[in-house]
C-alpha cells in the first residue's frame, strides 16, 4: 500500500480531529463563562457607560469620598470592589519603581454612588484660558503703555480699550469655572442595575 492510498484517510480522520477539538473548546468556554449583572449609566434612558465584573471603575460617593478599582461582582443593590494602592517606591541607589503597597476589599451600596467623573472634551476650558490670558495680557500691556505715556488710564480714549480687556478676561475666568467636572446620578443621570 501506498502513501497516496492513505492520504484520503488521513485528512478525514485530521478533520474530525480538528473539530473534535474546536467542539470541546467551545463547550468549555461555554461551561466555564458566566453571565455578569449589569450597572448602567444611562442620560436620557440612553447608556453612556456599561460596568460589569472585572472592569474599572471611578466614582465619588455621595459624601464626595473618591473610590475607584475593579469590579469584582455586583449583587442586587451593591457593587464589592477591590481597590490598589499604588506608590512609587525608592530603591538604595535613588531610583524609584512603582509597587503595589496595598489591596482593599470594598463594598459599596449603589444608592451611594453619587458622581461620575466628567471624561468628554471641553473645548471652553481651551477657550476660556485663552480669553483670560490674552484679556489679561492685553490689558497689562495696555495699563503700562497708557501710564508710560502719561494719559489718564479711565481716559475718554482709552476706557473702550481698558473694557474691552477686562471683559475677554472676565468671559474666559467664567468658562473656565463653568466647566463641567462631575456627572451627578440623579435627575437626567440615571444608574440602572440590570441582573442577568
Amino acid at each position: 500500500m501506498t502513501v497516496s492510498s492513505w492520504r484520503p484517510y488521513l485528512t478525514t480522520l485530521m478533520t474530525k480531529k480538528i473539530v473534535f477539538f474546536l467542539l470541546c473548546c467551545f463547550t468549555t468556554a461555554m461551561g466555564v463563562a458566566q453571565k455578569s449583572d449589569i450597572l448602567l449609566l444611562q442620560k436620557h434612558n440612553r447608556t453612556i457607560v456599561s460596568y460589569f465584573a472585572g472592569t474599572y471603575i471611578q466614582f465619588l460617593t455621595t459624601d464626595r469620598l473618591p473610590v475607584n478599582g475593579y469590579i469584582d461582582s455586583l449583587k442586587r443593590d451593591s457593587i464589592f470592589m477591590t481597590q490598589f494602592t499604588i506608590r512609587q517606591i525608592s530603591t538604595a541607589i535613588g531610583a524609584t519603581y512603582t509597587d503595589t503597597s496595598g489591596r482593599y476589599s470594598l463594598a459599596f451600596s449603589i444608592a451611594n454612588i453619587g458622581y461620575f467623573p466628567f471624561k468628554g472634551r471641553q473645548p471652553q476650558v481651551f477657550w476660556g484660558k485663552v480669553l483670560l490670558l490674552g484679556g489679561a495680557g492685553y490689558t497689562l500691556v495696555n495699563t503700562v503703555n497708557t501710564l508710560r505715556e502719561g494719559d489718564a488710564l479711565l481716559g475718554k480714549n482709552n476706557l473702550p480699550r481698558f473694557l474691552g480687556g477686562i471683559s475677554a478676561a472676565v468671559i474666559g475666568f467664567l468658562l473656565i469655572k463653568t466647566k463641567k467636572e462631575d456627572i451627578a446620578v440623579g435627575g437626567k443621570y440615571q444608574l440602572k442595575y440590570l441582573p442577568q
